[in-house]
């Protein structure tokens, strides 16, 4: 054992082990308020165990029915920091009342506006959507990577890695309305292919360079790997429920889970986004993963979820988000479009009828561009007269 290690100024965070290492010294704590009989919390609707408190790392969202259930949540609390050396931060602790009445004699400041709990944000209704927000971010973000990029390769690695992946986590749970992914494709389209010197404005309605369904496609046959949203999102919904059912059939369920297992089936889901999920998940297993020959196939002998196995791979696990995604993917745009270019090159037709179709391009950058790569496979003037010294030799 080693002397003891002074902290004295909050905890380590490079270290893979630290959220685990939380998960360890907090657990003692859940465990007291979980275990606390006269701690009533939450008895949701076909629940058994009551819902008193969730905690990821040292995030704590306690849930409780009254405010004497609050408070005795909070002597626990105090006996676990006077035993830590640790301590309550009151500054960031608020409070996010539900129901018609709320009681006046609360030990923290009530929120009149969404506050975020792991990414997203609350209030006494639920989920608060912050995706409007996040476009506004993104247009922000983009306008200063704008001169950044150079190439379509630079600037899809720019779009996904610092403006559309803010999206990601959201739509996990949240859905962007078509309004919403209209607003970022039109952004997405501006950075991509309008000039350096374009400044963005929101009214205009910007063109894209190449089909949209060649956008979506690989970089080998032409594409530029862009992402569909609104695929992208439907996926995440399909993914969600997937994982759901297979824990369930594996009978790994928690409490909560269980809760939403029961909802699915009987029938009765009360939650809207675990709903949106349900029917996702549906349209694939009837419209995409029955066509599928590398996804396990279903059972066919019953219709109740209750019974089938969500999807899974050959290896026996559930089906990976982006082998989702591509699945949706392939099934909406079943072909590529072919530029010209590729028609010409598919049908062998000869490097004449190529430069008569070049000369007739407008912009003269793109017309010497064109010219200067059919020429760069002609033989030089060095390996024409070494051919022809060649020739008087035999």
């Amino acid at each position: 054992m080693s002397g003891e290690v002074v902290i004295k100024r909050g905890t380590k965070q490079g270290d893979p082990l630290s959220s685990t290492i939380f998960a360890i010294v907090i657990e003692p704590l859940i465990q007291a308020i979980l275990n606390d009989k006269e701690i009533k919390g939450i008895l949701l609707k076909r629940l058994t165990t009551p819902i008193k408190i969730g905690a990821f790392a040292d995030d704590i969202a306690s849930i409780n029915s009254s405010v004497d259930d609050l408070n005795k949540v909070l002597e626990w609390i105090k006996l676990y920091c006077k035993d830590t050396s640790s301590s309550l931060n009151a500054d960031k602790t608020i409070m996010i009342a539900t129901g018609k009445s709320t009681p006046t004699n609360l030990p923290f400041q009530l929120s009149d506006v969404p506050e975020r709990y792991l990414g997203l944000n609350f209030t006494g209704k639920g989920l608060n959507s912050k995706i409007d927000q996040i476009i506004e971010e993104i247009t922000v973000l983009l306008s200063n990577w704008k001169k950044e990029g150079y190439t379509l390769r630079s600037k899809m690695s720019i779009l996904k890695t610092y403006a559309l992946s803010k999206l990601t986590y959201q739509c996990y749970i949240d859905s962007m309305t078509k309004e919403q992914i209209e607003k970022v494709n039109n952004v997405s389209t501006w950075f991509l292919f309008s000039s350096m010197r374009n400044t963005f404005e929101p009214e205009t309605k910007y063109k894209t360079l190449m089909t949209m369904d060649r956008a979506y496609a690989d970089w080998e046959v032409g594409g530029i790997k862009m992402w569909d949203l609104e695929l992208r999102q439907e996926a995440f919904k399909i993914w969600n429920m997937n994982r759901l059912l297979c824990i369930h059939f594996d009978r790994e369920c928690n409490e909560v889970q269980q809760w939403y297992i029961q909802q699915v089936t009987t029938g009765r889901i009360v939650s809207s986004i675990l709903r949106n999920q349900m029917e996702a998940w549906k349209d694939y297993r009837t419209n995409h993963a029955a066509t599928m020959p590398k996804l396990n196939k279903l059972n066919e002998e019953t219709e109740d979820v209750k019974w089938v196995n969500g999807f899974r791979n050959m290896s026996n696990r559930p089906i990976k988000l982006r082998d989702i995604y591509a699945n949706l993917v392939i099934k909406k745009y079943t072909s590529i479009r072919l530029t010209d270019g590729q028609k010409n090159l598919r049908y062998n037709i000869n490097i004449t009828g190529i430069l008569q179709k070049i000369s007739k391009v407008i912009h003269h950058k793109g017309r010497n561009t064109l010219f200067r790569l059919p020429s760069w496979h002609q033989p030089s003037k060095n390996e024409l007269s070494n051919r022809f010294m060649s020739s008087i030799d035999h």
